[in-house]
This record gives C-alpha cells, structure tokens and sequence, in this order.
C-alpha cells in the first residue's frame, strides 16, 4: 500500500479506510528494500461490517440478518451440524454465476459467513508447519475449517492432522 499519494483519484481504498478508521495497522513486512503495510480490522464489528457488505456486494446476498443469527445460535449451542446446515443454506443463495470452482472462494465465503455472526474467525491462519483456510474460536474451543473440493472430509482431516494443528483435540469430520 502506497500511502505518499497525494491525489484523490489515484489513492487506493485501502488508504481511505485505514484513515478513516474501519482498518488499522497490524505490522509492518519488510520485502527486500521495500516495506509492506499489513492491515487488519480494528475490531470485531468492524470485521462483521466489512463481511455482510463483501456478502452482500459480490454475490448479491441480501437479508443476512436471519443467517447472522442462526449461525451465532449454532456455534454457542456447539451444534456444528446445524452450523454446517446454515452455512449451507446462505452459500445456496448464491446465484450459480458467481461460484468458483475453487477452494479458496469456499473458504472466502466460510469465513465472511462465520463473521457477519461476530464471531472470531481468522483465514489463512498460519503456522509453522502450513496454514488453515478458516480458524473460529468461542468459548475456549478452536474450530479449524479446511476447504477441499473433489476430496473427501478424511483427506482434509490427515491434513490438518499432517500438519499438528489439531494436537490434544477432540476431533470431528463434518462436510459442507
């Protein structure tokens, strides 16, 4: 991100919505001689915000308030079933134009779903042996989403077991 822009019509987006507060700085990489600005969301809401608009934007979503609620509902009950169930139901509301056959979109769209609830979910969270599409944690328990298409819930899980993130957990496949 370029932040020496002095004209308006040039300026990125992101530019606007750090100084205006909806993204703050998360750190600082440094690439070779070149600096790179990390950005984050400042809070929970504000990530619930940004979520339902990308939902709503790009793949004309509209009345979340609904899916917002029963995914919320699902997560403290601990009813992954029904979480699956609702995720489901606001990604089949998506007009079959915008899909991508990509495993990248699903986890995109999981976790913009599990965010517009409030919810703390991190994507692409990194370790040091890989990373995972989707982390949500509430109520001292971690739940690791990994997005596969034409491969079954037991590869995903030797991956996620491959690469030690699920160390002294109890574990549970579902597929969406």
């Amino acid at each position: 991100m370029d932040f020496s822009t002095r004209e308006i019509e040039d300026a990125n987006a992101n530019v606007f919505f750090t100084q205006a507060g909806y993204l703050t700085f998360k750190g600082i990489k440094k690439l070779g001689l070149k600096k790179k600005y990390i950005l984050d969301y400042p809070n929970i809401e504000v990530k619930s915000s940004f979520s339902r608009l990308i939902l709503e934007a790009n793949y004309g979503l509209k009345g979340l308030d609904e899916a917002e609620n029963i995914i919320y509902e699902k997560i403290y009950d601990n009813d992954i079933e029904g979480l699956i169930e609702g995720i489901k139901k606001v990604i089949s509301a998506i007009p079959y134009n915008l899909h991508q056959k990509e495993e990248r979109y699903y986890h995109s769209l999981i976790f913009a779903i599990l965010a517009i609830a409030g919810l703390n979910v991190r994507a692409e969270e990194m370790t040091n042996l890989g990373r995972s599409d989707v982390v949500l944690e509430f109520n001292e328990r971690v739940y690791i989403f990994e997005a596969k298409l034409d491969k079954s819930a037991e590869e995903a899980l030797a991956q996620i077991k491959r690469r030690n993130t699920m160390k002294n957990t109890k574990e549970k496949k579902y597929i969406l």
